[in-house]
């Protein structure tokens, strides 16, 4: 499947990663396609992974990864500060 995965920082790197890894072809739209960084993760992913711009990236896509799972990820860091655990996230992300 081709997927587009919508932004360039620590989400956006570990989610096109993963998808490649599993055999999907990844499009990661950023701002600068041709930064360093975007380049070193397109390096590493290996040769199911690529960078554009977000257009680029929408186009290229048969499903879209946005950033949908920071806000989640956000709500998992304030339970971890207030509980003082984190245990919780892992369980969710096992499931």
């Amino acid at each position: 499947m081709r997927i587009g995965v919508l932004g360039s920082g620590v989400v956006g790197q570990t989610l096109g990663t993963g998808l490649a890894a599993l055999g999907h072809e990844v499009m990661m739209g950023t701002r600068e396609p041709t930064g360093e960084k975007v380049r070193a993760w397109v390096a590493k992913a290996g040769g199911k992974a690529s960078a554009g711009t977000f257009s680029e990236a929408a186009s290229f896509a048969e499903l879209e990864c946005a950033r949908y799972l920071e806000p989640l990820a956000m709500l998992w860091v304030v339970y971890g500060f207030r509980s003082g655990g984190w245990n919780h996230a892992f369980k969710l992300l096992r499931k």
